[in-house]
């Protein structure tokens, strides 16, 4: 339900942001990276029967905290991105 809710302002950001020209390669780029995390979580799933609860657990969590490090590592450039394009819009 959340990926359904968060799709179509994802889509309008990536094409903000997208350099003028681009934004369709941008969104398709948008679109296969969504299709790779999806492909992902059911290779991950696979691991639920062959693992020990702690393990898969540990797993979600660890890779949930990389995500989150590499978005804050990002913030600075993300929000100078997301100001200038909202000064031009």
């Amino acid at each position: 339900m959340a990926e359904l809710l968060l799709a179509p302002m994802s889509l309008s950001l990536i094409t903000q942001l997208a350099p003028p020209g681009k934004s369709v390669r941008m969104v398709g780029l948008w679109l296969a990276a969504t299709a790779s995390g999806n492909a992902l979580a059911g290779a991950l799933g696979l691991l639920w029967g062959s693992w020990p609860n702690h393990r898969y657990f540990a797993l979600l969590v660890i890779s949930s905290i990389g995500a989150a490090l590499v978005l804050l590592i990002k913030q600075r450039s993300l929000d100078r991105t997301l100001g200038q394009t909202a000064t031009v819009a």
